[in-house]
């Protein structure tokens, strides 16, 4: 659940810990959550894609750690924004 407080977007775990460090960004966050889901689907899975397995997983855990260091960086800006 989402809850808007000025024009930033917390979500209830921060407001109930006041700690606001990483900024939500629900389309990034749901792109991770869809990627470790694949991620976890193809490796359980008995056949190798036509080849494609070890790659889809290495590649698909790049782009999860892309995303995270996205995030990051964008939670820094907005940091920096705020002194």
């Amino acid at each position: 659940m989402i809850f808007r407080k000025s024009k930033k977007c917390l979500n209830r775990k921060q407001i109930l810990l006041n700690k606001v460090s990483i900024p939500i960004r629900p389309k990034i966050e749901k792109a991770i959550k869809e990627l470790k889901s694949a991620i976890e689907y193809i490796e359980k899975a008995h056949h190798d894609f036509g080849g494609h397995k070890a790659d889809a997983i290495v590649d698909s855990k790049k782009a999860v750690q892309s995303l995270k260091l996205a995030l990051k960086y964008r939670a820094k800006t907005d940091n920096n924004k705020k002194k």
